[in-house]
């Protein structure tokens, strides 16, 4: 996967339309179906902009890998642990 994919995967795994995604960054829905399809690339300030909306860094957002799979991971190892107070502490 590279950038378009990326965003496809990260956009719709957000429940987000092209158009919403759209109005956030200010530009047509077109646009982000030509980001989409590998026809343009964003402008930097836009790249900046998605990868906020996403809590991206740009090397993730323009990662090889399948980009779901690598944040689900770093979800797992960011989640809180939930110590109850029965747990026994090794």
């Amino acid at each position: 996967m590279g950038f378009s994919e990326n965003l496809k995967a990260v956009r719709k795994a957000n429940k987000m339309t092209q158009q919403q995604l759209a109005d956030e960054l200010g530009l047509g829905r077109p646009a982000i179906a030509k980001y989409e399809t590998s026809d343009t690339l964003p402008k930097p300030r836009n790249i900046m902009k998605i990868c906020e909306i996403f809590n991206l860094t740009f090397d993730e957002l323009f990662s090889d890998g399948n980009i779901l799979e690598y944040l689900a991971a770093r979800s797992e190892e960011t989640a809180p642990t939930d110590c109850s107070e029965n747990e026994a502490v090794e």
